[in-house]
């Protein structure tokens, strides 16, 4: 019957003391020692022990337990073939050594992309996020009748698609990044205010690190593409005011409480003001037509988009800009996220 001495290393290295020290020498080198009863040395018979220490070694396989061998039994009845094993596994070493590791393949393309229109969070308590689709849009003053920073019209393409926050940024979700709650307006499912510019850099950036994402804020020609939803009219529902669809009471109200616009977003006019990544320009002449962020300019402001609570109705319009300090914080200022793919 097979005997497995597979007892933790102190246990074994006794045994060794009884037996020959080759099978704690062994043991100590993760070798599972398999011995059956009829091999069991005698008391005192060298062949058992010789025999006993070279099947020990056939386990690991390794050039020194071979070398160790020799050097107990230079002249053992397996001194040839432990000769033989040493030169082979030397030659494959050598060969091991010279030959460059393959290289990786690249990883392949996830078949499981997001598509334009899914919601997906990267964390439990990260904000919900939408995928975007990539199109072209006409931004600034379509109606004509707005004021000369939403001037001149031009025609914006946003190359790729993106992930952009369902809802503006709540309280629960800056708490769960940053530690506290700067808000005038408490509760969870509120957006947080009263936070910067400055401060919206901290988060994008302590969510990235928790996350392994990266995140940004909107650039502004991207929030004027996902606010428009595909439409051309002063809000995303037409062209006449309604405050069912939208939030300009006398305080911030829990994000999603109005309907979505055509591409799944929530608030997009109203309740608080949304930074975006820009500094301020008096008007759209030289702005980028890619939608990337226009970081050249004025950059002591910073620009805001969408209205808030306190604000009336022609000021909610989807071309409507504003530009504040970067550092400025106010209860009606908040935000959503973005994220490049």
């Amino acid at each position: 019957m097979p005997v497995r001495l597979t007892y933790l290393f102190a246990a074994i290295v006794l045994i060794g003391a009884f037996i020959h020290p080759a099978i704690g020498h062994a043991a100590s080198r993760g070798i599972d020692v398999t011995l059956k009863a009829s091999e069991a040395p005698a008391s005192s018979g060298g062949t058992n022990m010789e025999a006993l220490f070279w099947r020990s070694i056939q386990a690991g396989g390794d050039i020194e337990s071979h070398e160790a061998y020799l050097s107990r039994y230079p002249k053992g009845t397996f001194a040839a073939p432990a000769l033989v094993k040493i030169d082979k596994l030397k030659q494959q070493k050598q060969l091991a050594d010279a030959t460059p590791p393959k290289p990786k393949a690249p990883s392949p393309v996830n078949p499981a992309a997001k598509k334009a229109g899914q919601v997906f969070r990267d964390c439990p308590d990260c904000p919900e996020m939408v995928v975007i689709p990539a199109g072209s849009f006409r931004m600034g003053d379509l109606s004509g009748s707005g004021d000369d920073d939403e001037k001149p019209v031009h025609r914006v393409t946003i190359p790729r698609p993106f992930a952009v926050g369902k809802y503006e940024v709540t309280q629960a979700e800056w708490r769960a990044v940053m530690g506290s709650n700067p808000s005038k307006f408490k509760g969870d499912r509120n957006p947080v205010e009263r936070v910067s510019w400055d401060d919206t850099q901290d988060f994008v950036r302590l969510l990235g690190a928790k996350t392994g994402k990266q995140y940004r804020l909107l650039t502004e020609a991207e929030w004027e593409y996902v606010a428009r939803a595909g439409t051309a009219t002063k809000y995303h529902w037409g062209n006449s005011f309604d405050a069912s669809h939208v939030n300009n009471g006398d305080r911030t109200v829990p994000v999603g409480r109005y309907a979505p616009n055509g591409f799944g977003l929530h608030d997009m006019h109203g309740n608080v003001w949304e930074l975006v990544e820009d500094c301020w320009h008096d008007s759209y002449s030289g702005a980028p037509t890619n939608g990337s962020a226009w970081t050249t300019g004025d950059c002591r402001y910073r620009v805001l988009r969408g209205g808030s609570w306190i604000l009336d109705p022609w000021i909610l319009r989807s071309a409507l800009r504003y530009g504040d300090f970067p550092n400025i914080r106010l209860n009606d200022n908040g935000f959503r996220i973005a994220r490049t793919f």
